[in-house]
């Protein structure tokens, strides 16, 4: 390969001299779509050594990049961090060219390489805390069973602070940049979190007692090589992958559900759908992942910061749909935790798929919510209902959608229930047990509903528009649906001194902690989340620029006016744009007209340093959603709290 292929310096007396496999695309199972690489180190010391080999077909490309600093027949140690092959694939080659000194490997690496290759090579096994001395450096060893394999050994040149970490901090990543800090950092996370999941999940406990003993032992660490990817040389980046380490094996639950499905005739996926809408309403984040458009190994990227997983499949010849098979017996090695689940499916005339997948995420350890949830061929509306309910019942087992502290029950005493439109009320409840509530602005509450309105059990979750400061009453707005139990039990049965209870306050929905300019954008019962915000913001003096478009049909649509007037007036950082679709000329309305979505695309130019906030059901935000990205929003700037839609609006 003559002058090609360079070793690239990593620090003063390292040399990178590894492979670039652009075309591998598995790796036992995992989809590496970015390719990989091989890493391998050289030490120029007295007594030169080698970190490592490549897997075997590249092999002459680490001959080249070794020769291009030193003859490589100079080299007179090896050391094998790890012996699966694409690490130890070249060390018998490398062994007969350059016939080393000496070759070394933990105790149970010397055994597996010598069951791998039956080299005539004598291997000198290091025990944990040994070192090697180079001559004028020192290498010290140390055992890290089980991350990844029971032989795997991490190695620390004291003169350089640099930790060879094997297959820990790795990544399947192909490209010339040889470090972190030269790479897209979005890419870098990914494809960091991506190896975890697939690698390392199931050996979390042992990355946990790894991490704390590299900590204890107090080693600098100028530079971390991995035996995969790019090697991390800032301080930010090292600390960075350290503390993603901890999180990733501590596996605490998120806000986010996963919901792996696959379909025949479309029935399984309507369930997964609105099951996901039903998560949605719950303050879950939800990831709907089909299994014929999704690869096992990004199913396992997902859960890695999840709180749910809900699998479906349709039944054929009595048993789980293929593809779900697959990914489910993938994911079941990787062994993830603290997650709660259910399973669910459409079916003919047996439906054996959910019970199997119930039986196999109970075995996973999944905390099961429900039984499974079958439907018989074709989901009709009351069948897509039950599968909302069972959305926002897995949400409501969610631990991680509190925020600021686990949530309650709440006993309370209706106070008022005020008209503010033909179909929206606003109800404020005073506290009788507990007597005050914390909560944020943004979050909401699961408001129970009487079995004999609703034999379900099912609350029903609602964005809380009271300020936080009034922590003895709690205020919503709640708009009428003509088929929702809740909504009609609300509108026409309940009244003042009624008993009520709830629970929360649930979700993490509110503002960042930047202080760009922001655009709120709601349109019916929507108002509830900015109504609490805007006031909490007024009292605490918070002082970002917003601006608020709230949409309507009708001028008897649109309420709390005067009360946002006279706040606009007072606030110089606040601008209120209500809007109408349908303006009546009896409405002598002269403010802006059209869907809400017309006036956003006139009234935003510059939206560099602006981010969105969207309340309100799932049509309007995905319009909205799709004006904004129009506009230049990136995602990371827009935000949402999307509404389920449990019935059509009162006519």
């Amino acid at each position: 390969m003559g002058d090609v292929f360079k070793a690239a310096k990593v620090s003063d007396n390292v040399y990178w001299v590894g492979a670039i496999d652009w075309d591998v695309r598995n790796f036992h199972g995992y989809l590496t779509s970015r390719g990989s690489t091989y890493n391998a180190f050289l030490i120029l010391a007295d007594r030169i050594t080698l970190i490592d080999t490549v897997k075997s077909p590249f092999a002459d490309e680490m001959f080249a990049r070794i020769a291009s600093v030193v003859e490589p027949s100079r080299i007179d140690y090896i050391v094998s961090n790890h012996s699966e092959m694409d690490h130890s694939g070249s060390l018998p080659q490398t062994v007969d060219l350059i016939k080393p000194k000496k070759v070394f490997a933990s105790k149970i690496g010397r055994k597996t390489l010598a069951s791998h290759f039956h080299i005539d090579c004598e291997i000198t096994a290091v025990d944990d805390g040994d070192s090697v001395d180079l001559g004028n450096m020192r290498l010290s060893a140390v055992e890290t069973r089980m991350c990844h394999w029971p032989d795997s050994l991490v190695t620390y040149l004291h003169e350089d602070e640099l930790l060879f970490s094997q297959d820990a901090f790795g990544m399947h990543l192909a490209s010339h940049e040889r470090f972190a800090d030269e790479l897209d950092k979005d890419v870098l996370d990914h494809e960091a979190l991506k190896y975890y999941a697939n690698i390392l999940m199931p050996l979390s406990k042992f990355i946990k007692k790894t991490l704390d003993k590299i900590g204890d032992l107090g080693l600098p660490l100028s530079v971390v090589g991995p035996d995969h990817g790019p090697i991390r040389r800032r301080p930010q980046d090292i600390e960075g992958i350290i503390k993603d380490y901890a999180r990733w094996a501590s596996q605490e639950p998120t806000d986010k559900a996963v919901v792996v499905y696959d379909t025949m005739w479309h029935s399984t996926a309507k369930m997964a759908r609105a099951i996901g809408e039903g998560l949605s309403a719950g303050g879950a984040k939800v990831k709907l992942m089909s299994t014929s458009a999704s690869h096992r190994s990004d199913v396992a990227a997902e859960l890695l910061e999840a709180g749910a997983l809900v699998v479906g499949s349709p039944t054929i010849n009595n048993e789980m749909f293929p593809t779900v098979a697959d990914t489910m017996t993938y994911i079941k090695g990787l062994k993830p935790q603290n997650l709660v689940g259910t399973a669910f499916g459409s079916h003919g005339w047996s439906g054996e798929a959910p019970k199997h997948l119930h039986a196999m995420l109970t075995e996973i350890g999944a905390s099961m919510v429900d039984e499974p949830l079958r439907v018989n061929y074709v989901p009709d509306d009351e069948a897509l209902a039950r599968c909302g309910e069972l959305g926002l019942k897995i949400a409501k087992a969610m631990p991680a959608l509190t925020k600021g502290g686990k949530a309650a029950p709440f006993r309370g005493k209706v106070e008022s229930v005020r008209d503010l439109t033909h179909d929206i009320k606003m109800l404020r409840v005073d506290l009788i047990e507990p007597e005050r509530i914390s909560f944020a602005p943004g979050q909401y509450i699961r408001l129970d509903v009487p079995g004999s309105v609703d034999p379900s059990g099912v609350p029903h979750p609602f964005s809380i528009a009271s300020r936080p400061s009034d922590d003895k009453c709690v205020e919503w707005i709640i708009r009428h649906m003509s088929d929702g139990t809740c909504t009609n039990w609300i509108f026409n049965r309940l009244k003042v001194g009624d008993e009520i209870t709830f629970s929360g306050p649930y979700g993490k929905f509110g503002l960042s902690d930047s202080d760009c300019e922001m655009v709120w954008v709601a349109g019916g019962s929507g108002m509830s989340t900015f109504w609490s915000t805007l006031r909490h913001m007024a009292e605490s003096g918070i002082r970002r620029k917003c601006t608020f478009f709230f949409g309507a049909d009708k001028r008897r649509d649109l309420y709390l006016l005067d009360e946002l007037r006279q706040l606009e007036s007072e606030l110089d950082w606040f601008t209120f744009v209500p809007a109408l679709s349908e303006a009546a000329d009896r409405d002598n309305w002269t403010g802006q007209r059209g869907l809400i979505t017309e006036v956003l695309d006139r009234n935003l130019a510059d939206v560099s340093q602006i981010e969105a906030y969207l309340c309100g059901s799932p049509e309007m935000i995905a319009a909205a959603m799709e004006t904004l990205h129009h506009k230049g929003f990136p995602p990371d700037r827009i935000f949402h709290d999307k509404f389920v839609r449990v019935g059509a609006p009162a006519q």
